[in-house]
């Protein structure tokens, strides 16, 4: 029934076990006739061909047999065939129902106690697809009732669907508690997810004890994911495992599967690097939403092409992290997307953590967004949607804010002297979830006593004391060309010197005895 795979004599590939009933075949230097022979084949077979659908440099097709599917991407760009075999798949069996239209279509972002990721559709017939649905904080599982019942023209709320990207606990733990208390409450549909076995071992993520959320006692992600699936089958409600190609069309939705772990090696795959990515149609307009995922692993540039191209796009892994920074950047580039969104709240998104990651940063100055909608506070856009005249101002004002907030890029201290070790002594607090990486200067009457690149590192949101010449705070001879560090020259004894503090990331510089003389957020 399912033919020998590979079957033309092939020798470049990888064949991976994806899940207990998935198979992954990945054909490299495979020209596009393999797509064809492989579709003669499967038609030789007694297979049927269910969906075939060519775009400008990628191919999908979709066969059925006996209640399995095999489905077929071939990639021009990288002259990859990637095969997908699938027992029992009830891909074929999707049918959604709509209702009458009656209200404006309309995306919601959110807003939860955590840098959580959940995002609200309202279709025109009334009922709701849901992308993720954040940590399981009581609030947070109110909320999300509460806004449903508030935006439903029915007095049940209907969830047509719910996606889930990858199995973090940001991304899926409020489902299982939402569905414990609201579950009567609201009809819900379909389940859409491609997540690894619940006892795959070689997943380690899933063993991490989780301490958030309203499990305080601390629980795992595999027990999560195991409620999960234990809830879907208690209330009959149907799982279905998109793969790369298809479309699940939902009332006047259309979600289409660009990512998913079935195209990531296994070298790489993490929890992040196996979400779902995927392009939604509403109202006109378009979405690519992207999860924890990165562009590099998920090579959607190189894949894709032009066809990523989407009026708006969810910025990946809350803007901690968005991938290779030039396979990013051109990625973003050809998405060229008028609004992004970033899960997490104002603060965390240009205060703590995002505009500080190149790539993030180039989304907001660089290329040409009008508008960044972070989770706070919370927005639902009307669709179609167009961001005021003002939205691409607004978003340089809060970028500009978010790095003033978090500190400065120089600090210069005056009126210090070599005759007291206690003007050696500083304090940095570091307000952002990177490293910040610290070069510091001294300056004396005499040029020619000039110290260059002292460096100390302060981790990631910690405030750290240090003495600026102890070589077990600081390392005194970072330049290759050290003519001018600490470790060479010293530093002259009991007279009057400055200190000159500078780094990439802003950062807060103290000392108990001496004001600051000058600083700056100009780098």
């Amino acid at each position: 029934m399912i033919p020998t795979i590979p079957a033309f004599g092939e020798t470049n590939f990888t064949d991976l076990q994806s899940t207990k009933t998935t198979r992954v075949v990945n054909i490299c230097d495979a020209q596009k006739k393999a797509f064809t022979d492989y579709c003669a084949l499967l038609a030789d077979n007694g297979w049927k061909q269910k969906e075939i659908r060519e775009q400008e440099c990628f191919t999908y097709a979709a066969y059925a047999c006996e209640g399995h599917g095999i489905f077929l991407n071939y990639y021009d760009n990288l002259r990859e065939l990637n095969i997908v075999v699938e027992e029992n798949t009830r891909y074929f069996s999707f049918c959604d129902q709509p209702g009458q239209f009656q209200v404006a279509p309309q995306v919601t972002q959110k807003a939860l106690e955590d840098y959580g990721m959940c995002y609200i559709m309202r279709l025109s017939d009334g009922r709701f697809v849901l992308i993720d649905s954040g940590t399981n904080f009581d609030p947070d599982v109110d909320n999300l009732m509460t806004f449903l019942k508030e935006s439903s023209p029915s007095e049940k709320p209907v969830i047509a669907a719910w996606f889930f990207t990858h199995p973090d606990g940001d991304h899926f733990f409020l489902y299982n508690d939402f569905m414990d208390k609201y579950g009567n409450e609201v009809q819900l549909q379909k389940l859409i997810m491609n997540f690894p076995d619940v006892d795959d071992t070689r997943y380690s993520q899933f063993d991490k004890l989780v301490k958030i959320g309203s499990n305080k006692e601390g629980t795992t992600h595999r027990s999560h994911y195991r409620i999960l699936l234990e809830r879907a089958q208690k209330l009959g409600t149907e799982i279905y495992i998109p793969r790369c190609g298809q479309v699940y069309q939902i009332g006047d939705a259309s979600f289409e599967i660009m990512s998913c772990q079935d195209n990531i090696p296994l070298k790489t795959r993490k929890f992040n690097s196996i979400s779902l990515i995927f392009r939604m149609e509403l109202g006109g307009q378009t979405f690519l939403w992207t999860g924890d995922a990165h562009m590099d692993e998920a090579r959607m540039l190189v894949r894709f092409g032009k066809y990523i191209k989407c009026d708006f796009m969810q910025i990946p892994h809350h803007g901690f992290n968005a991938g290779d920074s030039d396979i990013a950047i051109a990625s973003y580039e050809t998405i060229k997307p008028s609004v992004c969104f970033l899960p997490g709240s104002t603060q965390e998104s240009f205060c703590d953590f995002s505009t500080y990651v190149p790539q993030v940063e180039y989304i907001f100055t660089k290329l040409g967004v009008d508008e960044v909608i972070s989770g706070t506070p919370q927005r639902t856009l009307t669709l179609p949607y167009t961001p005021s005249p003002n939205a691409k101002k607004d978003l340089e004002r809060l970028f500009l804010k978010g790095r003033e907030c978090s500190g400065a890029n120089m600090w210069v201290f005056a009126g210090l002297n070599t005759g007291r070790k206690e003007d050696f002594n500083f304090r940095i607090l570091n307000t952002t979830y990177n490293t910040a990486k610290v070069s510091i200067e001294l300056f004396f009457e005499d040029k020619l006593a000039v110290v260059k690149d002292i460096r100390c590192q302060v981790p990631a949101m910690t405030y750290k004391e240090f003495c600026i010449v102890d070589e077990k705070d600081v390392d005194i001879r970072a330049r290759v060309l050290d003519r001018d560090t600490l470790a060479v020259k010293g530093y002259p004894e009991n007279v009057p010197f400055a200190v000159r503090l500078m780094c990439e990331t802003p950062i807060i510089v103290s000392h108990q005895d001496h004001q600051a003389a000058y600083h700056t957020t100009n780098f």
